[in-house]
């Protein structure tokens, strides 16, 4: 039997949003420390610069907290824009079917 998604209901689709875009933004964020952090580390340590190995772990580690934050309040405003956007579509030209 074919229904047709008609409207989204916008708080629940920031809400969902903001949650898979946190995830992954954690994720991203053990690669970037994982990947990125250690060689950065290694850089800076030939190069000379002067930046302490602790603090270039340090920037590593507190984005395993300050992304997936990021990622969350972006994906939060980015759900409610897309599903406002699919409403005012949905109006026009209808809802997509689906098959339940």
């Amino acid at each position: 039997m074919m229904k047709e998604l008609k409207r989204i209901e916008l708080l629940s689709a920031a809400k969902v949003s903001a949650v898979v875009s946190a995830i992954w933004g954690f994720i991203v964020a053990i690669l970037g420390l994982a990947f990125v952090a250690p060689a950065a580390t290694y850089y800076t340590q030939m190069a000379g610069t002067g930046v302490p190995t602790g603090m270039m772990m340090g920037l590593g580690i507190a984005s395993i907290i300050v992304v997936p934050i990021v990622m969350a309040i972006m994906g939060f405003i980015g759900g409610a824009v897309g599903a406002f956007i699919y409403n005012l579509a949905a109006k026009y030209v209808g809802g997509i079917k689906l098959d339940l």
